[in-house]
């Protein structure tokens, strides 16, 4: 209960994020079947179908397209500047451009998070840092190992990073505090 107590959302929200909490945490869930009596067989249900649906899709949508937009930003520049810079160097450039556009249309649009700006800065670029020295030499370390397909290599890499930094952000960076606990 304490970590559903802190799981963030409302209503269909709350709902989907507490079966994600579960099974990242690895808590059983079990399905208890109960009677209910609808009032006028249901015709006054808070329920929205495809209101409820279209929430949940955007909440997911949001964050891949934010995070396709910022991909495509890294990728040209990391193209453009792996032409007059070694490629770690170019991997950093490229993504410090990239990340701070990540990081405005995260906080605004996908999170929508309303914690003081420095707050929330400071651990997106610690964990932008880290990503980006992991994707550096990752792709560094495979590239020489494969013996080239540099680009193939970054995006491989930088997919199986946006998993881990989706986690880190939702949970560490954007985790909206200032919202009052449930009872």
């Amino acid at each position: 209960m304490p970590v559903l107590v802190k799981t963030k959302g409302e209503k269909f929200d709350y709902e989907m994020n507490m079966l994600l909490e579960c099974k990242q945490r690895q808590i059983r869930i079990e399905e208890i079947f109960i009677e209910i009596a609808y009032i006028s067989k249901n015709r006054f249900s808070h329920f929205k179908n495809l209101r409820d649906v279209l929430q949940i899709l955007i909440m997911f949508l949001s964050f891949i397209s934010t995070s396709l937009f910022s991909f495509g930003i890294d990728l040209g520049l990391f193209v453009l500047f792996s032409l007059l810079f070694h490629i770690v160097p170019a991997t950093i450039f490229a993504r410090i451009i990239s990340s701070f556009v990540n990081y405005l249309v995260n906080r605004k649009v996908v999170f929508r998070n309303q914690v003081q700006m420095q707050h929330t800065l400071i651990k997106y670029y610690s964990l932008a840092l880290v990503v980006m020295l992991i994707s550096a030499f990752s792709v560094w370390g495979l590239h020489e190992l494969a013996g080239g397909g540099k680009v193939g290599i970054k995006i491989f890499v930088d997919a199986v990073l946006f998993v881990i930094s989706y986690h880190f952000q939702r949970e560490w960076v954007f985790k909206n505090r200032s919202r009052k606990k449930r009872p």
